[in-house]
């Protein structure tokens, strides 16, 4: 007897389990059979999960392999109602009564009732019933991460570990798993696809954009785009919608940003909207940093919970990727960044002046001068933004060899920030000679010595300040 017949005989029709929730969708899509027989490699684990941010092709995936895998595939979509144990082993046993013939009538009993003992007593049943299953078996698990309720995870965290040999987990997550995962590790039972391993190529890129136009672009436009979407799917096929109705391919390319209507809407929409508002304050103040680390974070931001927010917020769609093998260090995806710098420049000027503040003195106390000096221009303070520059003048110039940098630099100070520092304008005009712009180099040696030092030249970055 179907456990779905059993489960809900006493229950109401708004608890029943519907067909497409424990069936796997049908594979459409550019097929990726390279990326499939990874993942099924993977499988033979305990665990192997698919961790990317929304519109990454997790689902797609994990229902290609599903209809490739020689093993028997029992499937469970997952939505926030799961988050619950009898909702949750309801539609895991519904799931795998689909693909095997199970004794469940215990099971049902233990469904029904309201003893709090329910999820181990679902545990020892579940288990038992695995261990009868005829063949390799994978349980996919979509949208992993709609699971937030403790007890929940802590069971599944045990059931994982049990597993007998011939079962694999295989599931699909927004954010790292909320359960212990050293053990399976280093045991060699867990494995992770981040959003940098289901990236599409540039040969899958064309291919899903075939139909929007993707035939039109050359080589280079077609290798830019993927490179500014980093391979994100739902970036591409936005775009690609966005290709379709220009006249020019090349030029849409070139203009392609996060704030982009389509991709703009798509972030609010699947994004922004569900993360906590402290989270959201924090990703847009952070935005203002190519890369940063969580004492960063904590030291521009103000906040002590940095750590907590970005690495324990269950299901956090963040749109973030590590830059090293260490993973203290973190960049946003180009085009989630653009979002978030949008809003960032809606902040009060004040708020806007005082992160970047933060952010020079935490780099100059780092030793990382071109950030700090640029982070001062960004929050007005061109006097600490001299100061840097006066100091590491003999660097800048003769151990880095960034001479242009400091021409520019110097050159966006105004008269008044100069008055007092004629070094630095003597230091502008080494600088100039080298660069070849000896007549600039000539008024700057001219306004350190001269007498009339302090009157601006007439293309000096003085008279653009005024």
């Amino acid at each position: 007897m179907a456990i779905e017949s059993i489960a809900f005989a006493s229950s109401g029709p708004a608890n029943r389990i519907h067909h497409s929730k424990i069936s796997a969708p049908t594979p459409c899509g550019v097929a990726r059979p390279d990326l499939v027989a990874r993942i099924d490699d993977a499988a033979q684990g305990k665990l192997t999960v698919l961790s990317a941010p929304a519109g990454w092709g997790k689902t797609a995936l994990l229902a290609e392999w599903a209809a490739a895998t020689p093993m028997t595939v029992a499937w469970v979509s997952l939505d926030a109602g799961d988050d619950s144990p009898g909702r949750f082993f309801r539609a895991l046993i519904a799931a795998l009564d689909q693909v095997f013939s199970l004794r469940l009538e215990d099971a049902a009993t233990i469904l029904v009732s309201t003893s709090s003992a329910i999820l181990e007593e679902m545990e020892t049943v579940l288990l038992d019933r695995l261990q009868d299953l005829p063949g390799p078996t994978g349980i996919v698990l979509d949208d992993l991460h709609v699971l937030l309720d403790p007890d929940i995870l802590r069971s599944f965290s045990r059931i994982v570990d049990r597993l007998p040999p011939m079962v694999h987990v295989v599931a699909a997550s927004r954010g790292d798993l909320q359960i212990p995962t050293a053990r399976l590790r280093s045991a060699g039972d867990m494995t992770v696809f981040r959003a940098p391993d289901l990236a599409f190529t540039n040969s899958e890129a064309r291919r899903t954009l075939g139909e929007l136009g993707g035939g039109r672009l050359d080589p280079e436009d077609l290798d830019l785009l993927v490179q500014r979407t980093e391979g994100w799917i739902a970036g591409l096929r936005l775009a690609g919608a966005s290709i379709e109705n220009h006249r020019d391919p090349s030029v849409a390319i070139q203009r392609l940003c996060g704030t982009q209507r389509d991709i703009a809407d798509y972030f609010s929409e699947e994004v922004l909207t569900w993360l906590d508002p402290d989270l959201r304050q924090i990703l847009v103040e952070m935005s203002i940093l190519p890369a940063f680390s969580e004492t960063l974070c904590a030291a521009v931001t103000g906040r002590a919970d940095t750590h907590e927010l970005l690495t324990q917020t269950p299901g956090a769609d963040l749109f973030i990727f590590p830059v090293d093998d260490e993973r203290a260090w973190y960049r946003f995806h180009g085009l989630f960044r653009d979002v978030l710098q949008a809003d960032f420049a809606r902040l009060p000027g004040e708020r806007r002046s005082e992160l970047h503040l933060r952010a020079a003195l935490w780099y100059e106390r780092a030793g990382q001068v071109r950030e700090a000096v640029e982070h001062a221009f960004a929050g007005e303070d061109l006097e600490r933004a001299a100061n840097l520059i006066e100091a590491h003048v003999d660097t800048l110039m003769y151990a880095c060899g960034e001479i242009g940098l400091l021409a520019t630099w110097i050159d966006r100070l105004p008269a008044e920030a100069l008055i007092a520092r004629p070094g630095l304008l003597r230091s502008q005009a080494w600088a100039l000679t080298t660069l070849g712009q000896v007549d600039r180099a000539e008024r700057s040696m001219h306004q350190a010595s001269g007498p009339d030092y302090g009157r601006p030249a007439s293309d000096s970055s003085a008279e653009r300040a005024r």
